[in-house]
């Protein structure tokens, strides 16, 4: 074994906001004290004295003497003092200004501090709930309230390098193969209701209960997670992640960084069963579920077993997220104070800033793609060799079945198909939606699924992608058109549409709206708008039938030398999320990058391979990147959590919420 890694526990320290809460709202205090002298001739010497009337105090101040006594006494700074020859006569000293003490350990429970104030934000969406990993279509939001926790803390250093911190985990250590990773519970963690400690055996069936793998009939948004294996209970506190392989990701899936897994109490499972647990979630963050309703809101509360929250008693004593997906809606709730924080476009940022709205910073960058789905080509499980059966409806200009094994792409209809599509693509005004969508806060990215300041982009420049160039374009869709006409069995042109999901409301609408008119205006094809939500939306992705436009703003925090291909192969089949195609291409690269995690020219060249089939193909575009995030009330939040989480409510809400300090007015 290797690798020992003893994680610093990370805390802000609470007590002295209630020692300035309390000292702010008491009345000035004049404190006089007579002293009597001897002499007929004063000359009075200025000696800085200072009064303090404390009931505790934690720690002295350096260079002052402060006497720790409930009788006021004064205490004087010893500094040098110039005197004549004196007995000082009856003076008297006035003091009126208030004293700091320096707190360095936690209020004692008679003056403990005290959450307070509610929050609110308002999202475009409020999804599916669940307490049980086995149907957990929004397991991760489970975490983002303040619900559950997860293993690790995610964050980022200066240089924007992923750094991992404890949670409920406070240590690890790896075999010497890397085929396991043991980390070590800490033992103070609660289940809230009075269901026990967290242990070993709730971490692994919160895992493996979620895993379509280990669990085929699980629905989970996150599960199964690439290169994470099997969960075991080895310990009473200590639990063997087996990895599949140890992947280019590293700990990140163990992690909030990206869509954090949190652990419910297999107690409670086995004796209330899975129906309860479903309405009931329940985890050992410090918040406890009030309430959540699909499509209305979700409302968490401090937990009242205070004593229990070992990591961080919260500041905002409520949090309510409330669905409101009309854009104008949000805009006014948090001009009227009716919510402090609100999902708001990026082109709105600007009007807000100007009337004092301040921006919720994000590690999440809003990356816009577009994505042909329907293209199911692999015939067998990457991993198991288990056959798969995938239809594929070629009445539709963009999808095919795939050709011979290993020449998947070279076939009539694709070839016809990926004109199509490129044509489509070609007819994208990227930098119009960056100046007209994105109010010029973002830039152009071809290339699909990364930004333009990506390390490996940067090497090899933009150029997976075409621009802008309409006339070449239409030649194209002509070619299209007439080798589909002449095709036995399709549709007539006039009856071609298209269906693009968005999602109910926000930027990916509006990019939505704008390209469609274009595309009816310059091929008469038109676009029709799914804007489901996306827990509804996301089981066409679970069983692949998903075959229409993608709309998509993911993945751009992560480098694109990550495995992001695994989104587009079968290696989650069957039963994980699936980006809504399936390609030999996706699967061979996504497993040569985690076979070959430290070997930078291999993971290098699999990606300048995976980036050169989807453009030669047309599969998958980029479009333009922007900044994400919320803004809110700077009157009445004063900061939110330090850390450098990538994954928060909705993507770009406030994550961590026990961090977020109020305004105290």
């Amino acid at each position: 074994m290797r690798h020992l890694v003893k994680l610093p526990i990370l805390a802000l320290t609470i007590s002295l906001f209630a020692v300035l809460a309390v000292a702010c709202s008491a009345e000035p205090q004049i404190i006089r004290e007579e002293v009597i002298v001897e002499k007929e001739v004063i000359k009075e010497v200025p000696v800085e004295k200072i009064v303090t009337q404390v009931q505790e105090v934690v720690k002295e101040v350096p260079v002052e003497k402060i006497v720790e006594k409930e009788v006021v006494k004064t205490v004087e700074v010893e500094k040098p003092v110039i005197v004549e020859k004196e007995v000082i006569k009856e003076v008297i000293v006035e003091i009126e200004k208030p004293v700091m003490v320096e707190v360095v350990k936690e209020v004692e429970s008679d003056a403990a501090f005290k959450p307070v104030g509610h929050l609110k934000y308002a999202a475009t969406s409020i999804d599916t709930p669940s307490g049980w990993p086995t149907f957990a279509p929004n397991w991760q939001t489970n975490t983002m309230v303040g619900i559950q926790e997860s293993l690790l803390h995610g964050d980022m250093d200066r240089g924007g390098n992923l750094i991992y911190g404890p949670w409920l985990a406070e240590s690890f250590v790896f075999a010497d193969d890397y085929s396991y990773t043991d980390l070590t519970l800490r033992e103070n963690a609660q289940f809230q209701y009075g269901w026990g400690t967290v242990t070993a055996e709730d971490v692994a069936w919160s895992w493996n209960a979620g895993n379509p793998i280990f669990t085929p009939e699980a629905v989970h948004d996150t599960l199964p997670t690439p290169g994470v294996g099997e969960i075991q209970a080895i310990g009473k506190y200590v639990v063997r992640v087996n990895w599949e392989p140890y992947g280019i990701k590293g700990l990140a899936p163990l992690s909030d960084h990206g869509e954090p897994i949190g652990v419910a109490p297999k107690k409670a499972f086995d004796q209330k069963g899975s129906e309860w647990m479903q309405a009931n979630i329940i985890g050992s963050g410090p918040y406890q579920l009030d309430e959540w309703i699909l499509g209305s809101h979700i409302k968490v509360t401090v937990r009242p077993d205070i004593d229990n929250i070992w990591e961080k008693v919260p500041f905002v004593e409520k949090w309510s997220y409330l669905n409101v997906p009309e854009e104008f809606t949000r805009i006014a709730m948090l001009e009227t104070n009716q919510v402090q924080v609100s999902e708001i476009p990026t082109k709105d940022w600007n009007a807000l800033f100007e009337k004092g709205f301040a921006q919720l910073k994000n590690e999440k960058k809003a990356t816009y793609n577009l994505l042909w789905q329907g293209n199911y080509w692999e015939r067998k499980q990457p991993k198991t060799g288990d056959p798969l059966v995938r239809s594929h409806d070629e009445s539709l200009p963009w999808v095919c079945a795939p050709g011979p094994e290993g020449d998947e792409e070279n076939t009539d209809c694709n070839k016809l198909a990926t004109k199509f599509r490129k044509a489509l693509f070609m007819a994208v005004d990227r930098e119009g939606l960056v100046k007209s969508v994105l109010q010029g806060i973002g830039d152009v990215v071809y290339s699909p699924q990364t930004t333009k300041h990506d390390a490996f982009i940067l090497k090899h420049g933009d150029r997976w992608g075409d621009k802008y160039n309409v006339e070449q374009a239409k030649a194209l869709f002509e070619e299209w058109k007439t080798g589909w006409e002449a095709l036995p069995d399709k549709p007539a042109v006039a009856d071609i549409s298209i269906s693009a999901w968005t999602g109910p409301a926000g930027t990916r609408v509006e990019m939505g709206e704008a390209i469609g008119a274009e595309w009816q205006k310059h091929f008469g094809i038109p676009t029709v708008l799914d804007r489901q939500p996306y827990s509804t939306m996301r089981p066409t992705k679970i069983n692949r039938t998903a075959n229409g436009m993608f709309s998509r703003n993911c993945c751009g925090s992560n480098p694109v030398t990550y495995d992001v291909e695994t989104w587009h192969s079968a290696l989650t089949a069957p039963g994980g999320y699936n980006a809504g195609t399936e390609f030999p291409q996706a699967s061979k690269s996504a497993m040569g990058k985690n076979n070959n995690p430290t070997k930078p020219d291999i993971v290098e060249q699999l990606t300048m391979d995976w980036l050169d089939f989807v453009y030669r193909n047309a599969f998958h575009t980029g479009i333009g990147q922007g900044e994400t995030g919320s803004l809110y009330n700077p009157n009445e939040i004063a900061s939110f959590s330090p850390r450098r989480a990538r994954h928060a409510v909705n993507g770009v809400g406030p994550h961590s919420p026990e961090y977020v300090l109020p305004v105290y007015k």
